[in-house]
């Protein structure tokens, strides 16, 4: 009775929210524009991944990059300037170039296009 019952809640949430997709408007220039407002926060978990990549401990990681990101907030400072200042972050420039990078952050949304356009066919 359940795995029925899953299936039909399952199919309803999918026909709902492609209802909801479809329907959407995006606008590039308003999502670039709340990235800026986040003072670079968006980019904490890739930060946090290369400071580890780079030798750090993740905890001592972790901690550096809190730190960081509150500081940043409070200030209204972008983040990647707040890690400029802080003498813990010691890892060569282009680290930090690449976990701030957005066309990083989305090298592989054409492939997730692909793959939805493979499950259309």
């Amino acid at each position: 009775m359940i795995l029925p019952d899953s299936s039909l809640l399952a199919y309803y949430e999918l026909v709902k929210m492609r209802a909801i997709v479809e329907g959407m408007q995006v606008h590039a220039d308003r999502m670039v524009e709340n990235l800026d407002r986040s003072y670079g926060l968006v980019f904490s978990q890739p930060v946090l991944l290369a400071l580890v990549d780079a030798g750090l401990a993740r905890d001592e990681a972790y901690r550096i990059v809190q730190e960081a990101a509150r500081t940043a907030w409070e200030q209204r400072r972008p983040l990647r300037e707040v890690l400029d200042d802080d003498a813990r972050v010691s890892v060569p420039p282009g680290v930090l170039d690449d976990a701030f990078s957005l066309g990083h952050a989305l090298r592989n949304v054409g492939l997730v296009f692909e793959a939805l356009e493979e499950v259309e066919a």
